[in-house]
């Protein structure tokens, strides 16, 4: 499993890898430019977790690439967009009552 930020220059737009679990490397633990990543792989599951700091991070697109083989050993690709949900503050003091 793979997690990529979509990252604009003045006129290109590309994927930068942020995230990455594999057979080889199924754990990760790293913290770098303003982001925390802790990632698993075991029998049957993957898991990338990603803590954001920057402001401009929490605005940016996010897709994550899973691999896999299917039930006759093809390998099978899957691709989701992720979208950032913003953390609403609890409400203070039973909404002002």
């Amino acid at each position: 499993m793979s997690l990529f930020k979509k990252v604009s220059d003045v006129a290109i737009t590309r994927d930068v890898l942020v995230a990455s679990v594999t057979p080889q490397e199924p754990r990760l633990i790293r913290v770098a430019n303003g982001m925390k990543v802790v990632g698993s792989l075991d029998a049957g599951r993957a898991t990338v977790r990603v803590e954001l700091v920057k402001r401009g991070d929490c605005q940016s697109e996010f897709t994550c690439h899973v691999r896999g083989l299917d039930s006759q050993g093809r390998e099978a690709v899957s691709t989701a967009s992720l979208v950032q949900q913003p953390r609403h503050r609890e409400r203070q003091v039973d909404d002002g009552k």
